[in-house]
């Protein structure tokens, strides 16, 4: 007992003197009150541990708790508050520190603890998590550990008591809220085992209970996200499964109940995810059914509750999604008139609460939509003044909070699409300006979190987007090594996850580009093995249709593409947009100037078609090449020119 006395007076001394240190500077201020603290709780625990043998254990347990309570706020102060004041080593040195202390008394906790005490500790837990959640510049990865401790006690808790599905159910919610998590940071594989484990759980307590509302609700959050996250990693079908499988449960919650605006919204929620499902797998008037159901359903919600924001945002983003399969289907007034709506209801939440950035984040969405659907009607000019509007709100909003990667992502994505209008326009230049910052925020952004795949799609996005424009400049070399940048991403997420579908056909987009451009580095005769090649060199004005049949008897590429080349004599100051249509293959339309530069390429404008515009700014001949996306495609095709 003399022993530990002295080992307790000399950390007390050691903390006062070190707080006093710290008073000098303002920020000293804050770790000395967290020291001091320290120095008292460790007083707390030590005379509680030495008051074990001769005290009740009730009241050995109670202080128990009050000392994992400081100890867990000072960790969060800790955390929060002195680390633009204290030295990086001190603050690891200390938060580490308390993070062993915790782990023991959590230990103890865990080891004499009541259930109840048990849950009630665990609710905290995640209470706190919540509101740390809720706030600005949020620490996932400390909200992260946060949850992980609270899922233990759920595991436990479960584990202890396997037939009481109010543990169980604990439990699953757990594993849906981390997986939530682990989806933002990126980690999809983590977020899938988790949303499975949730998913699981639920099927299990709706065999072992007589169904009821509150179970059937949690199976399908379980199914849907279990579907947003196969949706995210490419594996469509399976995320088709799981969206019907909540469809059928939110369908018959919302015919038992049709007041019930919770159920009527997951209904419709339900509606737009499957809709988004269809459209990606092709199925577009299938998308475009659950589009209108849902929609049907938001605008019935809102009437009921003109001034439930949460519904006045599921409006808008039906009326988005209404833009999106009429744009798709080739609707392009209808799909305007949509966009133009949900922008109204965005801008009116953004009126009602000018600080709400999702709001804001919305209108950045919403006009940049609207820009492409300008853009897709031929009107570059009012898609740049769209895009010029999601730029002044991103910028804004970026200069609020660096940090903050939602923003930074947003301005990003403003970036793209300035460039691609000035792209568009033969404005190549100020194309390159915008896509080279664009690229300078996707390497911030994935350097934060290398591990975030979506953060390292982008950056090879962003490589690409800059190596078009520099082989449209005629820079093939720039063209390559950012290619070739770009390349090394793709690479890198396949081997990831092989079995993402779409991570696979974007590594192939990348080789077709290397491989147009070393077709590109040499003369247009020596892009051919064959001889033949249909031409055509006529005024623009005297050609606007073509429709052929890409056959093995066509002119063909060293990739063993099967082509046809059109040559055109245009005028500066001429626009031209070039459309490919084929039922037959996959479509890949490329244009190059006098030169011998690429100035145009286009895979997937409209699902397997293509487009082209381009505006000349010196007379010349230039040349039109329809090819496929793959070798050895052949088929009907149309080539529209205008």
């Amino acid at each position: 007992d003399d022993e530990r006395d002295r080992e307790l007076k000399r950390a007390k001394e050691l903390a006062e003197a070190q707080a006093r240190a710290a008073k000098r500077t303002r920020a000293g201020l804050v770790a000395a009150l967290a020291l001091a603290s320290l120095a008292g709780v460790v007083s707390v625990y030590a005379l509680k541990q030495t008051d074990l043998a001769r005290t009740e254990r009730v009241q050995a347990e109670e202080a128990m708790v009050l000392l994992r309570e400081n100890l867990a706020f000072m960790n969060y102060e800790l955390t929060t508050s002195i680390v633009d004041y204290v030295p990086l080593e001190t603050q690891q040195r200390l938060t580490e520190q308390l993070a062993a202390m915790m782990e023991i008394v959590d230990q103890h906790n865990l080891a004499f603890a009541s259930d109840r005490d048990l849950k009630d500790r665990a609710a905290a837990l995640v209470r706190w998590a919540d509101s740390l959640e809720a706030g600005d510049n949020v620490n996932l990865e400390y909200v992260l550990e946060i949850r992980g401790v609270a899922h233990q006690v759920y595991e436990k808790l479960a584990s202890k008591n396997p037939s009481d599905t109010s543990f169980q159910e604990l439990l699953a919610d757990s594993h849906r809220r981390i997986g939530n998590i682990r989806q933002t940071l990126g980690d999809l594989r983590a977020a899938r085992a988790h949303y499975e484990g949730a998913l699981e759980i639920e099927q299990a307590n709706a065999l072992r209970a007589p169904p009821n509302t509150g179970s059937q609700r949690g199976l399908l959050i379980s199914h849907q996200a279990l579907g947003g996250i196969h949706e995210a990693l490419g594996n469509l079908a399976a995320a088709k499964v799981a969206y019907e499988a909540s469809m059928e449960i939110a369908k018959t919650l919302a015919a038992g109940d049709p007041t019930n605006n919770t159920w009527q919204r997951d209904f419709s929620l339900t509606q737009q995810r499957l809709g988004r499902v269809h459209h990606a797998l092709g199925n577009l008037f299938a998308a475009k059914t659950a589009y209108e159901a849902g929609l049907k359903i938001a605008k019935a919600l809102t009437l009921r509750d003109p001034h439930n924001t949460q519904f006045q945002r599921d409006l808008a983003a039906s009326h988005a999604l209404m833009g999106d399969i009429n744009m798709v289907l080739g609707n392009l007034v209808a799909a305007a008139v949509a966009y133009e709506t949900s922008i109204e209801t965005a801008k009116t939440l953004a009126a009602r609460d000018p600080s709400n950035v999702q709001f804001q984040r919305d209108l950045i969405a919403m006009h940049t939509r609207l820009g492409d659907i300008h853009d897709a009607l031929g009107d570059p000019a009012t898609a740049k003044a769209d895009y010029e509007v999601s730029m002044n709100i991103a910028t804004t909003l970026a200069s609020r909070d660096l940090s903050n990667t939602h923003f930074q992502r947003d301005l990003l994505v403003a970036h793209e699409r300035l460039g691609n209008i000035h792209s568009a326009l033969g404005n190549l230049e100020l194309a390159r300006i915008a896509y080279e910052a664009m690229t300078e925020i996707a390497k911030t952004i994935a350097a934060r979190d290398p591990s975030n795949t979506r953060f390292q799609d982008l950056l090879s996005v962003s490589h690409e987007r800059l190596g078009d424009v520099y082989q449209a400049q005629g820079d093939l070399g720039a063209a390559r090594s950012a290619y070739e940048a770009g390349l090394e991403i793709r690479q890198a997420l396949a081997a990831h996850d092989p079995s993402n579908e779409q991570w696979a056909a974007d590594l192939r987009k990348v080789h077709v580009r290397l491989a147009n451009l070393d077709l590109l580095a040499r003369s247009l005769s020596g892009l051919l093995v064959a001889e033949s090649m249909l031409e055509l060199t006529v005024p623009l004005e005297e050609l606007t249709s073509i429709n052929g049949d890409l056959s093995e008897t066509d002119a063909r590429l060293e990739d063993e593409r099967y082509a046809r080349l059109y040559r055109l004599n245009l005028a500066s100051g001429q626009t031209i947009t070039a459309t490919l249509q084929s039922e037959d293959f996959d479509t890949y339309l490329i244009l190059v100037d006098s030169k011998g530069n690429m100035i145009g390429e286009n895979d997937d404008f409209d699902g397997s078609n293509s487009r082209v515009s381009f505006t000349v700014t010196d007379d010349g001949q230039f040349t039109i090449i329809v090819t496929s996306f793959g070798p050895g495609e052949t088929g009907r095709f149309a080539l529209q020119l205008e």
